[in-house]
């Protein structure tokens, strides 16, 4: 890195570098400046380097304050910020991956358990509630447990009147809303004289 200060001559009047062979002297610089007030531009240094010097020409005084870097300097540090910005954006995507996979992983347990209680539900098992991270399939679990308890009491009760009405000794007959005959008890079969083919449906 190198600094200067040069007066509105363009006479070096400090330098953080090589002042004794500057100081004094019109800057090597001044013509590539060109009549702007401020701005950057490339070309090479003293040392044979190409570099980026910026300068600033104060409106008050005229003097101008000018720095250099080498180019290999500062594009390293802009590659650098680069390596870095994309490294930190990998570890964020895989991060983020992480965490979703362990929220899935978090939701299908539960899911899952749903599934099979529905499968239960349907083939008329009992299913009991779930115990899990998510709240809502907990809710949910206890919804398909109650609702199979409720088809279990529903299904007991009708086998109940089934039993009551095969074994009662009066003649029981069970009519759809359009009148079609849909069961009939043994002494309604026998009162009448048909098979159960010949009078259901």
């Amino acid at each position: 890195w190198l600094a200067a200060v040069a007066d509105r001559k363009s006479i070096n009047m400090a330098r953080s570098r090589m002042a004794d062979q500057f100081l004094g002297k019109a800057t090597p610089e001044a013509s590539l400046h060109g009549n702007g007030s401020e701005g950057m531009i490339t070309t090479t240094d003293s040392d044979g380097q190409r570099s980026p010097p910026a300068f600033h020409v104060s409106s008050l005084t005229g003097w101008r304050v000018s720095t250099w870097a080498e180019l290999s300097v500062v594009e390293g540090q802009l590659r650098q910020a680069w390596a870095v910005f994309l490294w930190s954006g990998l570890v964020s995507l895989a991060l983020s991956l992480l965490l979703a996979f362990g929220i899935g992983r978090l939701m299908a347990e539960p899911i899952g358990k749903l599934m099979r209680a529905g499968a239960a539900l349907g083939q008329g098992k009992p299913v009991s509630p779930i115990a899990s991270t998510l709240r809502e399939a907990d809710e949910l679990s206890l919804v398909l447990s109650n609702a199979a308890k409720e088809l279990d009491a529903r299904m007991g009760a009708q086998a109940h009147l089934a039993a009551i009405v095969s074994s009662s000794p009066s003649a029981v007959v069970s009519l759809s809303p359009d009148g079609i005959i849909r069961t009939g008890n043994g002494a309604a079969l026998r009162l009448f004289g048909y098979s159960p083919s010949e009078v259901i449906g």
